[in-house]
């Protein structure tokens, strides 16, 4: 994780490794929360991240399933009471509660691993 100032906003690149698929999806985590689920048509709200092309449906990833954001300066992800639930290292992560992420850390949605 790189910590970088773009126009006076930190922000850290990530790169999320979805099933060992290359290239390795890079996102920036800023003040605003990067919401992580899969794309719904007839939803107001969609993800950033959308999971979709990568079976996030039949892997039991919910339309918004957990949000990556900054907390002092580190990535955290919160779970956004998803319904097959959000862990780290196969820790399940309780709702709504930011948990910290590093570097080799195993996020796992529902049955989709990606790693961080």
């Amino acid at each position: 994780m790189n910590l970088n100032d773009f126009d006076d906003h930190v922000s850290i690149a990530i790169q999320l490794l979805i099933r060992g698929e290359m290239p390795p999806l890079m996102v920036e985590v800023r003040l605003d929360p990067v919401i992580l689920g899969r794309y719904d048509p007839e939803a107001m709200k969609q993800p950033e991240i959308d999971l979709t092309k990568y079976n996030a449906h039949e892997d039991g990833v919910s339309r918004l399933h957990a949000e990556l954001l900054l907390h002092e300066d580190r990535v955290c992800v919160q779970d956004l009471s998803s319904r097959n639930g959000t862990y780290v290292n196969n820790e399940k992560l309780a709702p709504y509660i930011e948990h910290p992420l590093y570097d080799g850390d195993w996020l796992k949605l529902g049955r989709l691993k990606i790693l961080i």
